[in-house]
């Protein structure tokens, strides 16, 4: 029977092969690293493992099949359990400039290549919720084809009429880094959907909207119309507009996917965003005033990406903003 020192070149080196193909391809994305290294971690990694299990003895056995045994069981959470776990989230957020509550479901980065049922089930969790309002961050289709695309917009576009997508008091899209086409907004035709093909304002009766382009979403420092008594809403694809004073009372993206995977104590490894990581996803009280809530989206990142999730599972947000209460003057009963 081999001893430790002797197996662990020779497992090494295979773990070595994925790794060195890589450094000699050039212009190669954060993604296919990724998906390059996926089975050095997941495959080689367990293997070299599982090797030194078999070739130590007494207690480095025990402590090398623990190791194996706990890799392979992260593998099969991040790739088969959280991908599809979808998390429902209630967020609570109160303004000054509403007269009653208002319910806002947010959804994004679906990115779906296939139309399954936790797709649809996705959809129907947004409509169970009774929002008020819908608000769709971007990243809808991820196809690898004209065809194909326009394929999954017909199934997607069936669906949401089968099920009355909408809400009492609208429903606003956006577009993502997936809608590279013009013709996006026709995803949502015939629904009643209000889309933003150039940054635009709508105003409602208790509030508006400032719906941005994707690269006005990528853009800090921007500023919003604030109408007085009525709830301000930034929506965005990508949450760095939130950077800079802006005036909104509640700024809302997604794009981050949370970092997709989350370390303990580190948080995200990735968010591709320049807000500060600890803004990636969830609730943050801006220093300079309003509330951003970025969503971890409903799907993955696709194509040449590794389809996983680690301490981050998808996300579905509902957002009740509800009237802020006015402090009590001193000595008032």
């Amino acid at each position: 029977m081999p001893r430790a020192p002797q197996a662990v070149p020779f497992v090494w080196s295979l773990c070595a092969l994925p790794i060195g193909g890589a450094a000699f391809t050039s212009n190669m994305s954060v993604f296919v690293l990724a998906r390059i290294a996926t089975p050095v971690v997941f495959v080689y990694v367990p293997l070299l493992f599982a090797w030194l299990a078999v070739a130590c003895r007494g207690r480095g056995r025990l402590i090398w099949g623990a190791l194996a045994t706990v890799v392979v069981c992260v593998g099969v959470d991040a790739f088969f359990v959280e991908p599809r776990a979808l998390e429902v989230t209630e967020v609570r957020v109160e303004s000054e400039n509403l007269a009653k509550p208002i319910r806002i479901g947010l959804f994004s980065d679906i990115q779906l290549d296939t139309f399954g049922a936790y797709e649809k089930q996705a959809f129907a969790t947004l409509m169970a919720g009774k929002p008020d309002v819908i608000l769709l961050a971007g990243d809808y289709i991820q196809a690898d084809s004209e065809p194909e695309r326009l394929a999954f917009r017909a199934q997607v576009n069936a669906y949401l009429r089968e099920i009355h997508f909408g809400a009492p008091l609208g429903v606003f899209a956006v577009q993502g880094n997936m809608e590279v086409e013009n013709d996006w907004p026709s995803l949502f035709e015939g629904l009643g959907v209000t889309t933003f093909e150039r940054s635009n304002r709508v105003v409602r009766d208790a509030f508006s909207v400032a719906g941005l382009t994707l690269d006005d979403s990528f853009r800090q420092g921007q500023s919003f119309e604030r109408t007085p008594g009525k709830l301000s809403i930034a929506l965005g694809h990508a949450p760095d507009f939130a950077l800079g004073q802006h005036g909104a009372d509640l700024l809302v993206a997604g794009h981050t996917h949370g970092g997709q995977v989350r370390l303990p104590f580190v948080g995200p490894l990735l968010t591709f965003s320049g807000v500060p990581r600890a803004w990636a996803a969830g609730v943050t009280t801006l220093p300079y005033g309003g509330t951003l809530v970025v969503s971890r989206g409903v799907g993955v990142e696709r194509r040449e990406a590794p389809q996983l999730r680690f301490l981050c599972r998808p996300q579905l947000m509902f957002i009740t903003v509800s009237p802020r209460r006015s402090s009590p003057a001193p000595n008032q009963q």
